[in-house]
């Protein structure tokens, strides 16, 4: 029986121990024999299909490999499977959109850890990506982190409701190595939840109104006609030397009297 260590897309386990139960050649890829494998994990018991490529009596170069057995007849051949994908595909922990990296690093890792259950990882990653956050819209160290983000709400003229969540939020309260005992999967969502909207509406808000100002400046040349059907290339007027331009062609259009 062969195994082989993956990173599991159900239950986030890192490294874990897979069984595989069968597997075969996939059609002819061109330069390289592909082949896929049905693995089960070992956790939480839910099957992933491998695709892979070998190279028999010796290690490709590439992501780490496992080594395993290959029966062809009654033959058994070591040689070394190098995965290139997942199905389903592990899901990729993504922060909100125009984020400074720092933040969005500890925010990702934040969503990391929670999937996989490392729920002080989780509340200490948390923690930093609002603590960041807080330095970076302006709000100092002179306050507890919850103030902190409460004045920031105010200030900024941020939806009232998070300031109202942000006092539901316990990691808020303190420094997160303070806490006693680990926190709940309760409470970690409630805070992983409010971390990404609070950032949504300080940084990704803003950011894609200014775009949208951005595209709209960008398009002065449109203009709304009085009907209210929405904007229109403006008409170009007559052409070099008098004579007629596109414009006076739509004009006379319109309007045949002309």
């Amino acid at each position: 029986m062969s195994y082989t260590l993956l990173n599991c897309p159900h239950c986030h386990a890192e490294n874990v121990g897979a069984r595989i139960s069968h597997g075969g050649q996939l059609p002819d890829m061109g330069d390289e024999t592909r082949y896929f494998f049905t693995a089960v994990c070992r956790k939480c018991a839910f099957p992933v299909i491998i695709i892979a490529r070998r190279s028999p009596g010796r290690l490709p170069d590439g992501p780490p490999l496992v080594a395993q057995v290959c029966k062809t007849g009654r033959d058994p051949i070591p040689y070394f499977i190098d995965p290139i994908d997942m199905i389903p595909a592990p899901v990729a922990s993504v922060a909100p959109d125009d984020l400074p990296a720092n933040i969005a690093s500890a925010f990702s890792e934040a969503k990391d850890c929670t999937r996989r259950g490392a729920v002080l990882s989780a509340s200490m990653a948390i923690h930093v990506a609002l603590e960041r956050a807080a330095r970076a819209l302006g709000a100092g160290t002179d306050a507890s982190l919850g103030d902190r983000i409460a004045k920031l709400v105010d200030e900024r003229g941020l939806p009232s409701e998070l300031k109202e969540w942000a006092s539901e939020v316990e990691l808020l309260r303190g420094a997160a190595t303070d806490a006693e005992e680990d926190p709940t999967a309760e409470s970690l969502d409630l805070a992983l939840g409010f971390a990404e909207m609070f950032l949504i509406c300080a940084f990704t808000l803003p950011a894609r109104i200014e775009n949208r100002r951005k595209v709209a400046r960008q398009d002065g040349g449109m203009r709304a006609l009085p009907s209210g059907r929405g904007p229109v290339p403006a008409i170009a007027g007559p052409g070099p030397g008098g004579t007629e331009g596109a414009g006076d062609n739509v004009r006379r259009l319109a309007n045949p009297g002309l």
